[in-house]
């Protein structure tokens, strides 16, 4: 990129920076290194997400039973175990 100085000709004073052409082109450089950072990240992002659902996954009835469940069924089934552990132990102390 070449840069227009400051000097005086035909009346006209030039600023110091770029021209249009020198804009445009690094704007369109910079949003393309952006739109290649993003799909490399989005990249990432899958596979961390397809890593974690092959390592934890369970197979057969149980995977699939566990699996359906969201955060509520899961906080019922946490409260009804607990609450069986302390009258388990009650009864037995």
């Amino acid at each position: 990129m070449r840069q227009i100085n400051d000097k005086e000709s035909d009346g006209f004073v030039e600023k110091k920076g770029y021209g249009i052409d020198e804009l445009r082109y690094r704007r369109a450089y910079a949003m393309a290194r952006y739109e290649m950072a993003k799909m490399g990240l989005q990249e990432q992002i899958n596979a961390v997400r397809s890593g974690i659902g092959d390592k934890f996954a369970v197979k057969g009835i149980a995977g699939r039973l566990m699996g359906s469940l969201n955060y509520l069924d899961w906080a019922i089934l946490a409260f009804r175990v607990v609450s069986k552990i302390k009258k388990w132990r009650r009864r037995k102390s």
